[in-house]
């Protein structure tokens, strides 16, 4: 294996800094990293960076070679404190990013900022990427997520904030995160976006930019009962159905892993067929850290052989969790 080290310290404040919350996508041409910078000495909040690197580099060994932007602005026009790279199964026309207000104390918010890097051939090349971004307004707003329930302890679970992981596939991406549903319970927003770009100029790639995105359904998932759902992992099958999958836990039940879905010919927003979902794994202890694992990812297996498979991992409050930390499960699940 290769290890690199990123900084991005010259152009996020003074002094040295730390970047935290990363996540990865990657598209044809390259690999792409954000995260969210800290001042070393105050912890303050300073901005955010994205990488592009050369994968053809990446592949052999050699100086990675690539580009970094900063400052990715929030629908507020401040940096983003949480954002997202996109993971691309395909060769598409661009590298996209979205961020949402998560994380500033957002309350019942709309904003969405989604941004193209085109002509991501220059990574490879030596040309920088051309990087674009729109505002647009979700349809429903969200608000930052209060800590979940579980037995013993009541509403000390972090939920996660912001976006983690965002699915591109056939034209469209795929997010979900926690946000607040009422003062004391948290639901999953999930939404299916398509960004919209420029016409593409064959002889100056680097001048097509994103020009709007289409909100084609978002809708928030959540219990009647007091319990709350976060973390999640939103995921679309290669025939465009939706599995969502989550954290579940309340007064009375641990934190455990449920998994939920949508079916393409269901009406737009429609999520859960009712309000049905599964127990991936239930959980078994009470989690003491003050602070849950803060990933969970799916991916679609890409093996023509196992139609419409999904690998997922994430935390749930297993035989450990009691002692301090959690356990990890890795799973597969198949949309019929």
């Amino acid at each position: 294996y290769y290890l690199y080290k990123l900084d991005a310290n010259a152009n996020l404040g003074p002094g040295g800094n730390w970047c935290d919350y990363p996540t990865l996508g990657g598209d044809y041409w390259g690999l792409w990293l954000d995260c969210v910078a800290f001042d070393n000495t105050s912890n303050g909040f300073q901005g955010n960076a994205v990488f592009g690197l050369n994968k053809t580099n990446l592949y052999n060994g050699s100086s990675v070679g690539g580009y970094f932007w900063t400052q990715i602005p929030s629908p507020h026009n401040g940096p983003a404190y949480r954002l997202s790279s996109v993971d691309q199964d395909v060769t598409a026309d661009a590298e996209f990013l979205i961020a949402t207000d998560a994380g500033f104390g957002a309350s019942n918010d709309t904003g969405l900022t989604t941004c193209a890097f085109t002509n991501t051939r220059g990574l490879v090349t030596g040309t920088s990427p051309t990087l674009s971004c729109v505002i647009n307004a979700l349809p429903i707003g969200y608000t930052d997520p209060v800590n979940a329930s579980q037995p013993g302890a009541a509403n000390s679970i972090y939920p996660g904030i912001g976006t983690k992981q965002i699915e591109y596939k056939g034209g469209n991406l795929y997010f979900a995160m926690a946000t607040a549903v009422s003062g004391t319970q948290d639901g999953v927003y999930w939404a299916e976006i398509q960004p919209q770009l420029s016409a593409l100029n064959p002889s100056n790639p680097g001048a097509q930019q994103i020009a709007n995105t289409i909100v084609r359904q978002a809708n928030i998932f959540a219990y009647g009962n007091g319990a709350d759902a976060y973390m999640p992992s939103i995921q679309a099958s290669s025939e465009d159905d939706i599995v969502l999958v989550y954290n579940y836990s309340s007064s009375t039940a641990y934190a455990s892993i449920v998994d939920t879905g949508r079916r393409a010919s269901d009406a737009p927003g429609a999520m859960g067929d009712g309000g049905q979902s599964q127990f991936v794994i239930n959980g078994s202890s009470t989690n003491t850290t003050g602070r849950w694992g803060d990933y969970s990812a799916c991916s679609l297996d890409t093996n023509l052989t196992s139609r419409n498979l999904i690998w997922c991992g994430g935390e749930y409050g297993g035989a450990t969790a009691g002692s301090g930390g959690w356990d990890t499960f890795i799973y597969g699940l198949r949309t019929e």
